[in-house]
């Protein structure tokens, strides 16, 4: 999902899946890409996000099959490449470069 954080389409439109795609997006933007980078190349451990993300249940609800956690809980690949690809770009601070790839991926 290769993408600009400030034109995020989810390729599945259900709210609780835009909603935890758009906390990590604000996550990371409050952080600023200079600070990214900064703590990319220090190797500063990233507690703040691990928190956001016990706070905000991203992995119970992404990685959970059904029937083991939450009712909102399902395995479902595409809702986790999309989070993998959004946490990949935020945490190297490369998401800009990324976005005519994600126009190609869409275009397919």
């Amino acid at each position: 999902m290769l993408m600009n954080p400030r034109s995020y389409l989810p390729v599945q439109d259900l709210p609780e899946t835009r909603r935890m795609m758009q906390k990590v997006i604000d996550f990371f933007e409050a952080k600023g890409k200079r600070r990214l980078k900064e703590d990319d190349r220090n190797r500063v451990w990233y507690s703040d996000f691990l928190d956001m993300s016990r706070r905000e249940r991203l992995f119970a609800t992404l990685l959970t099959p059904s029937g083991y956690g939450a009712a909102d809980s399902r395995w479902d690949t595409s809702r986790i490449v999309d989070m993998n690809e959004v946490v990949e770009r935020k945490f190297t601070g490369d998401y800009y470069q990324a976005e005519k790839a994600l126009q190609t991926k869409r275009s397919r």
